[in-house]
């Protein structure tokens, strides 16, 4: 955390802040966290299209003073992005479609091609994939596969309630960290990315096991 701190990845910081918020609200009220960080999968899941039109709409991608580059530049692809939804809403493009389909629109002859448009410092494209699997997802697999990634979110969350309470705060944490790295960036097809997730988990999920006690403290061997 302390090397993520200091370096350039504003995502991993931006990870690393959620989850500080999450276990420290979850340290206090657990059940209100929890019920908490549902909702705001459920709304990212859901509602995250005309979330980043508006994001797009108030002028974000033109706040020069107060966000950096790369923010901005997000801010662009993703309204970009969102706004091709509308054309495939139920099934979307087809999954890891996005880096295709920006690689063919380059290779359209020049005479059909659309004329390059700049939205603020930036050039308005999908690039290799939204920077934002939300996003991505309703683009790539539509309505149903935001449904669907919403579905497993909430079955995450069934199986952090039926955690013991004293390590609770560390799984909300680790599904806010989550949540936050795929908010910002990565494509959500990329394997190094799920592995990363993956372990990540395991590894929270054994220090967990190794540390807890015994459920039944009169036959220690269980």
């Amino acid at each position: 955390a302390i090397l993520l701190v200091f370096s350039g990845h504003q995502s991993s910081q931006a990870a690393i802040v959620l989850a500080a918020m999450a276990f420290g609200l979850a340290t206090l009220a657990p059940d209100w966290t929890r019920w908490a960080i549902a909702a705001a999968w459920c709304a990212s899941c859901l509602l995250m299209v005309p979330l980043v039109i508006g994001l797009h709409d108030v002028g974000l991608h033109n706040a020069r003073d107060g966000l950096f580059s790369s923010a901005r530049h997000r801010v662009v692809i993703w309204n970009t992005t969102a706004q091709l939804v509308r054309h495939a809403p139920i099934l979307g493009i087809g999954a890891d479609a996005t880096a295709t389909k920006t690689e063919a629109d380059k290779l359209k002859p020049t005479k059909s091609a659309a004329k390059t448009v700049r939205d603020g410092d930036y050039e308005t494209t999908t690039a290799r994939h939204a920077h934002n699997v939300f996003l991505q997802v309703w683009y790539e697999l539509g309505a149903v596969g935001a449904i669907l990634f919403a579905a497993i979110g909430l079955a995450a969350m069934s199986l952090v309630a039926r955690a013991q309470p004293s390590v609770q705060p560390y799984l909300l944490a680790q599904f806010a960290a989550v949540s936050g790295m795929l908010a910002f960036s990565f494509s959500l097809w990329q394997l190094w990315f799920q592995g990363a997730i993956g372990l990540s988990i395991l590894a929270l999920l054994v220090a967990i096991t190794s540390t807890s006690p015994p459920k039944d403290a009169a036959d220690p061997t269980r």
